[in-house]
């Protein structure tokens, strides 16, 4: 009984206090709109932001297009194979191999997947690249491969096709420490239906 009421104390504490820690009651501040830019950029450069964080500034000057503050397709039937990243970014590293192209008309919003793949020894060079570009968080050894601890590890709006991009990075399972030997893979994918 005791225990049940100590639950229940807890619950109503929690709801009381809980709002008042929460995001949404951000106000606008008056930085300027150079200031913001800043922010946006510091977080995207040490691949450590927040998209909290990123909502809360203007976006320009940087290539990162969050579904949030741009206008997308989130489905397009006559997509087809090709190179996502080289699209989004024509001077994009040459250690980012074209390995693979999956459409897979059996899934849900039949999606349409290009696999890059990444030699282990350039993969710390991919991963400031893509904290830099798209704004991925921190690599971690998640059971049995390298990732990110949230899935998709970011997503991103295509400006030749205004379609919303999913992409993953990680590595090949593995248990080593040492990412110069795991080959790492970068994924990106897109919908050619509506789900």
């Amino acid at each position: 009984m005791r225990l049940k009421q100590f639950i229940f104390l807890v619950c109503v504490v929690f709801s009381i206090i809980s709002p008042a820690f929460a995001d949404d009651s951000y106000e606008f501040n008056s930085q300027t709109t150079e200031d913001e830019s800043l922010l946006a950029n510091y977080y995207l450069e040490n691949g450590d932001y927040h998209l909290s964080e990123l909502k809360r500034t203007k976006l320009r000057n940087v290539k990162i297009k969050h579904s949030e503050y741009f206008p997308h397709y989130d489905y397009d039937p006559d997509l087809t194979c090709r190179d996502f990243l080289r699209e989004f970014d024509a001077d994009a590293p040459d250690f980012f191999k074209y390995n693979d192209c999956i459409q897979n008309d059996k899934e849900q919003g039949k999606p349409l997947k290009v696999i890059y793949k990444i030699e282990g020894k350039y993969a710390k060079q991919a991963h400031q690249y893509l904290a830099n570009t798209m704004g991925i968080g921190e690599l971690k050894l998640i059971c049995c491969y390298w990732g990110t601890d949230v899935y998709p590890s970011t997503s991103f709006v295509n400006p030749k096709d205004h379609m919303l991009y999913h992409v993953v990075f990680s590595s090949e399972e593995t248990i080593e420490h040492d990412w110069n030997k795991i080959t790492f893979h970068l994924s990106i994918e897109a919908l050619r239906e509506d789900i």
